[in-house]
């Protein structure tokens, strides 16, 4: 029920809030064990979009934090940030020249948030490692609602 409210908080903008519109702290959402329900999130009315970086881009913002990637293949590597809803995210890792993505992840932000607070400080994407605190602000910074 928490991660609940905390996804209906990020997903409505701030200025829009009602006072008492949204329940602050834990409220029982649905009387049925957390097994037998899906989570209600909000899903957004537009579409999602999707972000793309290049891998220089993301290593002067501090969000790529060490590459694997050959030096003289690094121009061909970009990625694509996107939000299907309200606090899930998919990171692709592309090639240019290639249609499919080298590296797919899907990410909650309760996953991110638990990283943080268990002190893990890198995401392992294979090629590059990614600073899990500077994504976190990077994600809230592009996909803030």
């Amino acid at each position: 029920a928490y991660l609940g409210n905390v996804r209906l908080q990020s997903a409505t903008p701030k200025n829009q809030r009602k006072k008492g519109a949204v329940p602050v702290g834990v409220t029982v959402m649905d009387p049925r064990p957390l097994q037998s329900r899906k989570m209600n999130v909000k899903k957004e009315d537009k579409p999602s979009v999707a972000l793309d970086y290049r891998l220089d881009a993301l290593e002067r913002l501090g969000v790529v934090c060490k590459s694997n990637i050959p030096e003289n293949r690094q121009d061909k590597v970009y990625f694509t940030f996107s939000s299907p809803s309200a606090a899930s995210y998919v990171i692709r890792l592309f090639y240019k020249g290639r249609e499919k993505p080298v590296v797919n992840m899907d990410l909650l932000l309760e996953d991110l948030l638990e990283r943080k607070h268990n002190k893990v400080e890198i995401l392992d994407l294979e090629y590059v490692h990614l600073s899990v605190i500077k994504l976190l602000e990077f994600l809230e910074r592009k996909f803030s609602r």
